[in-house]
């Protein structure tokens, strides 16, 4: 019997009612809630509300049936995966301001060890120790580790000491996946890994460089290895032990020289866990190059709960060429062609932007087009602003580009497009005036993503596209209104 069918049996005892009286009381078949109950069949979400109305329940546990519910409904690796990529991209405002906080924000990697931190303080020191020295040494400034992704003690001596001394460490990070995560026991490993390591592509002071392999010696399976984890750089050594509370230093040059050497040997089978770049100018052609490497693109939401995206596309070349030196007009134009492309060979799978109402309204109002494009394009005038909302509402009727709007502010106040290829998945951020363009193309991570966005539409948390258009609508009348208003003044 699942958690669910345990749960709502408890609160149908405590109401005091059978099957059959919650079957009267809804209009619901008797059939049909015999199916949910006993976990055989999920009904639509709508259903499921209607019955919760129909009992007595504290708010705490409507919350816990709800959550059970749906971990039902979607299965329990597609609702972890959905837990995780959400965990992570709502962490990812906080990294201007609160860099240490965040690591410990992502969800623990499931079945490896919680460490205790009484007795890895003296790894800790040891790390700590280590960084400090890089930092005052005169040779390269670069390590190399593989201790574990969960242990985030590593990740956190690095951008406090980093910061203190204003010194930037270069962090080469070896890390080991599982080949198949539906056949291991945690199927939502790999994406854990990442969303581990992913914050730390914002750390000002560490230039981050994080690489994996395969294999089946994972973290929780090294318990008979003495000391399997390393911290390196040329001028010392940290060996140390499967429960992080041991390490030996080791300070013989010899020795270091011969293990950076075999590090290096290895790595070149090694695959790098993402591409990134920092700079938009830059971004933008490694964003069509990755078009051409990763193939037909496949899915393409864009996250921006304070502005709307959609009339960019409509405005670049025109735009641009009036307002924008010849220089930046070419990349510019170059990437609006590479978009173009891509879409025209997604008819199955339309371009998705999803939006706050508070973000169409904002565009309505100020004529302001994009987080990006808001620095560069002037402010559209009234009559064109019509314009595309109005064609936002025909696109979503000929589902060519769907426009939802969010059910809860699910990203911040930051833009988050993820474009989904046949062979790897393009992230592109905007984060607090930082801009960061990301390509991963580990296999089992890019098939997170894709049952994350199908989780979107069946939890609710994007409205369909007919309540998307009223709301669009509401807004278009808005903006009529005041546009006749101005006319007749």
């Amino acid at each position: 019997m699942s958690d669910f069918s345990k749960f709502i049996k408890k609160i149908l005892d405590k109401n005091d009612m059978t099957i059959y009286g919650l079957s009267k009381q809804t209009g619901i078949e008797r059939t049909s809630l015999n199916r949910m109950v006993n976990s055989k069949r999920m009904p639509d979400f709508c259903i499921f509300e209607k019955i919760c109305e129909c009992l007595r329940m504290s708010p705490a546990d409507r919350c816990i049936l709800e959550e059970l519910f749906w971990k039902e409904k979607l299965g329990i690796k597609v609702y972890s995966q959905r837990r995780i990529i959400k965990s992570m991209i709502n962490s990812l405002h906080k990294i201007p301001e609160y860099k240490l906080d965040v690591v410990n924000d992502i969800p623990e990697i499931s079945g490896q060890k919680s460490y205790d931190m009484l007795k890895v303080d003296k790894v800790k020191k040891s790390i700590n120790a280590m960084v400090k020295d890089v930092i005052h040494s005169d040779e390269e400034k670069v390590i190399y580790t593989n201790i574990p992704a969960s242990y985030s003690t590593l990740f956190d001596e690095f951008e406090l000491l980093c910061e203190t001394y204003d010194e930037k460490i270069e962090l080469n990070h070896y890390l080991i996946l599982t080949t198949n995560p539906d056949n291991y026991r945690n199927p939502t490993y790999n994406l854990e890994v990442l969303c581990r390591v992913f914050p730390m592509i914002f750390f000002r002071h560490i230039v981050y460089k994080p690489l994996y392999a395969y294999g089946d010696g994972l973290q929780e399976d090294r318990y008979n290895e003495v000391f399997p984890y390393y911290m390196v750089f040329s001028g010392e050594m940290l060996l140390i032990s499967d429960s992080m509370d041991e390490c030996i230093k080791v300070t013989d040059k010899e020795f270091i020289q011969s293990y950076i050497k075999q590090i290096k040997y290895k790595e070149k089978n090694m695959h790098h866990f993402w591409d990134s770049c920092d700079d938009e100018k830059e971004g933008l052609f490694m964003h069509i190059d990755k078009s051409k490497d990763m193939g037909l693109v496949r899915y393409s939401y864009e996250f921006y709960p304070c502005l709307i995206h959609h009339s960019k596309f409509e405005e670049f070349s025109d735009v641009i060429e009036k307002y924008h030196a010849e220089a930046i007009l070419e990349p510019w134009k170059q990437l609006e062609e590479s978009r173009q492309l891509y879409r025209k060979n997604t008819d199955d799978v339309p371009y998705t932007n999803i939006c706050s109402e508070e973000g169409i309204e904002y565009f309505a109002k100020t004529g302001k087009v994009g987080s990006q494009a808001a620095m560069y394009f002037p402010a559209l005038p009234k009559e064109r602003r019509i314009d595309i909302l109005r064609k936002m509402i025909s696109d979503n009727k000929n589902d060519k580009i769907r426009i939802h709007i969010n059910s809860e502010s699910l990203y911040n106040d930051n833009s988050v497009e993820i474009e989904t290829y046949e062979k790897g998945v393009l992230i592109d951020l905007y984060m607090e005036n930082e801009y960061k363009l990301v390509t991963i193309t580990e296999s089992s991570i890019c098939q997170s993503f894709i049952d994350f966005y199908g989780s979107l539409d069946e939890m609710k948390e994007v409205k369909s596209i007919d309540e998307s258009n009223a709301i669009i609508e509401n807004i278009l009348k808005s903006l009529k209104m005041m546009n006749m208003i101005k006319v007749k003044k």
